[in-house]
């Protein structure tokens, strides 16, 4: 880290003096360091509603878990917007896009089409999730600058082609 030696083990204090003697460090600091990371217990908000918690210990299994159970989320409000959007009759041509702009690779939760045939890429975001700012890059791009729908879930009508796609994020209603 950065050429110091926290652990006292090597006394040295320029680059070249500290690099041989990484490999003394390098156990007893691995150890330490899986000690205190399963001793860890990081507590985060899971869900809506009823503010259910899940405890996820850092060394283990559990934050995979955490991770699964806010994957399920958001398949979740994906589903339940996709019904909405049925619905009130919004006609949804794919689910899962992959849209290449400038800004790299963005796959759209649901794109739909309009009644005057223009496109829409829908974000769904659940709990408090938001957008993140690569995300908002490649949705400025998409929007701006036009995005090729490419992969398996582009309408096979539009698969190749650039187009110009505005996004909304929703929420299941």
């Amino acid at each position: 880290m950065n050429f110091s030696d926290p652990f006292g083990l090597c006394p040295p204090t320029t680059p070249a003096e500290v690099l041989p003697c990484a490999g003394q460090m390098a156990a007893p600091a691995m150890a330490l360091f899986q000690s205190l990371f399963k001793a860890m217990t990081l507590v985060l908000p899971m869900g809506e509603g009823a503010g259910a918690i899940t405890s996820l210990g850092l060394g283990g299994r559990a934050a995979e878990v955490g991770v699964q159970a806010n994957r399920a989320a958001g398949l979740a409000g994906e589903a339940a917007v996709a019904r909405e959007a049925a619905a009130k009759g919004i006609t949804i041509v794919g689910s899962q896009v992959a849209a290449r702009t400038s800004q790299g690779l963005r796959v759209i939760d649901h794109l739909v089409q309009q009644a005057d045939g223009s496109l829409v890429a829908l974000e769904v975001k659940t709990g408090g999730g938001v957008r993140t700012a690569a995300q908002l890059a490649k949705d400025a791009a998409m929007e701006t600058e036009g995005a090729t729908l490419v992969g398996k879930n582009a309408p096979d009508a539009l698969r190749g082609l650039t187009v110009q796609i505005p996004t909304t994020e929703v929420r299941p209603w």
